[in-house]
């Protein structure tokens, strides 16, 4: 009697294991493309959002004294407001998603990517170059960098129209 129970016991447990086992491959098998999935979403609603603040800049350039605010919610990677090179880019350093080929940059409308390889990861770059525009950008009123980084709280970023300078359109930048 003993020995059928103790059967039915191992026997359980041996499919608890077998059972848990398949999940754990399972599972090592679908986190990859899980992670690159939800790199591939983040990277194009980062695309979508820098289009969204092109189109805040552009409209900001129309007039002299306009101000328009952005709210940007960061939250993966850096946002970078370049002054000096005119230049928005916002940089993710582990992304698992490949989002074009390695070392060529290639334009979405004007958003320009760089997927560069990071050890077993990827680092994507989208930039948005202003320097042929003819615009001058900058932060707080001086021509510099500002890097936002991850955050809960949305950044207010609020772009106004300083009229032309050196005949270019100066666009300062103020960040809440």
């Amino acid at each position: 009697m003993k020995s059928k129970k103790a059967i039915v016991w191992v026997s359980t447990v041996l499919y608890i294991l077998i059972g848990m086992a398949v999940m754990g491959m399972l599972l090592a098998v679908i986190r990859p493309k899980i992670s690159e999935m939800r790199d591939s979403l983040t990277i194009d609603q980062t695309v979508e959002s820098l289009n969204k603040f092109d189109e805040i800049v552009l409209r900001t350039r129309q007039a002299t004294g306009e101000r328009l605010s952005y709210e940007l919610l960061l939250s993966r990677g850096e946002f970078s407001i370049n002054g000096i090179n005119e230049k928005i880019i916002w940089t993710i350093d582990d992304s698992a998603y490949r989002k074009s080929q390695e070392g060529v940059v290639v334009k979405l409308g004007n958003i320009e990517v760089l997927t560069e390889k990071n050890g077993n990861l990827w680092r994507i770059t989208l930039t948005r170059d202003y320097s042929a525009s003819k615009l001058n950008i900058t932060v707080i009123g001086k021509d510099t960098d500002r890097v936002l980084t991850v955050a809960k709280i949305p950044y207010t970023i609020f772009v106004e129209n300083k009229g032309l300078v050196d005949n270019k359109q100066h666009l300062d930048i103020v960040i809440e």
